[in-house]
Formats: C-alpha cells, sequence, structure tokens
C-alpha cells in the first residue's frame, strides 16, 4: 500500500516528462529502423503491400485521368454532332415548310390547267358544231374545210374531248357534198 501511496505522491510533472521522452525515443528507435531497413534493402511484407498498393493507386489515378479526357473529348465531339443535327433538321423544317407552300402553288396550277382544259374542251366542241351546222345549213361542206375540221377534232380528242362530236363531224364529211374552195384575191378584191 505504500507503492500506491509514492505513486498517488508522484509528481505529474516528472510522469509528463517520462510520457515525453519515452514517445521521442520511440520514435527514434522507428526512424532508425527505417533508414536501417531503406540502406540494407529489406522489405517487409507490409510495406510492399504498401508500396505495391500505392503504385496501383497512382496507375488507377493515372488511367481514370486519361478515360476522363477521352470522355471529355467524345462528349464534345457528340454535342457538336448533336448541334449540326439540329441545324440540318432546322433546315430540313424550313424546306418542308417552303415545300408546303409550293405544293399549295402547283395545287393552284393544276385547278387552273385542269379548268383552262375544260374551258378549251367547252369552246373547241362550241367551235365544231357550230362549223358543223353551219355546212348542214348550207347544204355543202368546203374541201379546205374538211382538213380542217378533221384537224380540229384530232385536237379536241387529244385534250380530252369526248361528247359524240366524232359522230356529228364524220356525219357532215360523209353526207354533205365537198364544193371546191374558193380563195379571194385581196389585190381584186
Amino acid at each position: 500500500m505504500n507503492n500506491i501511496n509514492d505513486l498517488l505522491h508522484t509528481d505529474i510533472g516528472y510522469v509528463l516528462v517520462g510520457i515525453v521522452l519515452i514517445g521521442v525515443v520511440l520514435k527514434f528507435i522507428f526512424e532508425l529502423i527505417d533508414y536501417f531497413i531503406a540502406k540494407t534493402g529489406i522489405e517487409f511484407k507490409w510495406k510492399r503491400e504498401q508500396s505495391d498498393t500505392r503504385k496501383t493507386l497512382t496507375d488507377v489515378e493515372s488511367r481514370l485521368t486519361e478515360l476522363e479526357t477521352r470522355v471529355t473529348s467524345e462528349v464534345n465531339i457528340s454535342t457538336e454532332h448533336i448541334r449540326k443535327i439540329e441545324r440540318d433538321i432546322g433546315d430540313i423544317s424550313k424546306m418542308l415548310s417552303e415545300m408546303s407552300g409550293l405544293y399549295a402553288t402547283i395545287e393552284t396550277i393544276n385547278e387552273r390547267e385542269e379548268n383552262t382544259s375544260k374551258a378549251l374542251i367547252e369552246i373547241m366542241y362550241d367551235k365544231i358544231s357550230e362549223r358543223c351546222h353551219k355546212y348542214l345549213e348550207a347544204g355543202y361542206i368546203p374541201e379546205d374545210e374538211v382538213v380542217a375540221l378533221n384537224n380540229m377534232l384530232d385536237k379536241y380528242t387529244l385534250i380530252g374531248g369526248n361528247h359524240g362530236l366524232e359522230n356529228k363531224v364524220k356525219y357532215c364529211i360523209k353526207k354533205l357534198p365537198i364544193h371546191p374552195s374558193f380563195y379571194i384575191d385581196e389585190e381584186d378584191g
């Protein structure tokens, strides 16, 4: 029990100095051992594993940096491609918009052409019918009008006319006598 009392009466300052001194000595011993190991080339397993781990981590870090650089480059290239595609889509959209206007214009032109063809068919029908009626009333047909009527009928048929007018023209040519054409000379008359 005396020993316990002695311990309790021990000066704390001495204890702290002793602990610090033991720490310094231990640090010096470890540094001396590390120095000795480094100089002699002796390698402990834990030290080798630590060195291998550092090397592996450095390699992984290097590869990750390289991979990050490549990914960044690919992302930039992909972004540029996406922008180009977006511009192309915009251009295509504009072209389609213009084409729809063009389509409407073509439709209008087609409608006008169709209406013009229909009107021309009606006009030619009237002209051919009028000539046939005129010759039927006159009771004859001039010989140059036979060719003219046939030509008009051919053109009429080509543009889509089919009102039975062919029968009327054939009737006039077959049933009416053909008279020679008379031309009046302008100087004479």
